[in-house]
């Protein structure tokens, strides 16, 4: 009986102590991913993809003059800086990928492995973005 006891008193300490280190796993992260300031920084066109220095480079500019940053905030508000073009707007999130809504249009944008890739159908450009 008294080694049931003991068992059993064993068996209580393993769980609580289960218990208070399940409680100390911390807090997980749930800023969505594409909150931040992202920087181009390559360019595809017609098919074509380059480093953005090297694109800069081929426009005869050099590539820290030529500002092409977006940020995006955690109260869903959104920024644009493309060559000096600036836009407000909004993002949301939708079934895993990213709305962004500036000057009353949607432009859909896709953020994986670090990277913001954003497509503008009507040049055909596309544009990598990273963090900064």
């Amino acid at each position: 009986m008294k080694k049931l006891g003991k068992v059993a008193a064993v068996m209580m300490l393993v769980v609580m102590t289960m218990v208070v280190m399940a409680g100390c796993g911390g807090k997980k992260d749930t800023t969505p991913e594409i909150v931040g300031t992202w920087k181009v920084s390559a360019v595809e066109t017609a098919g074509v993809s380059v480093d953005f220095a090297k694109y800069a480079e081929q426009l005869g500019q050099d590539a820290d003059s030529l500002v092409m940053e977006l940020t995006a905030k955690e109260d869903k508000s959104l920024s644009m800086n493309l060559m000096g073009q600036e836009s407000k707007g909004t993002w949301e999130e939708k079934g895993g990928k990213y709305i962004l809504t500036m000057d009353g249009q949607d432009q859909e944008v896709a953020v994986k492995d670090g990277k913001l890739t954003f497509s503008e159908e009507t040049t055909g450009v596309t544009m990598t973005f990273e963090k900064k």
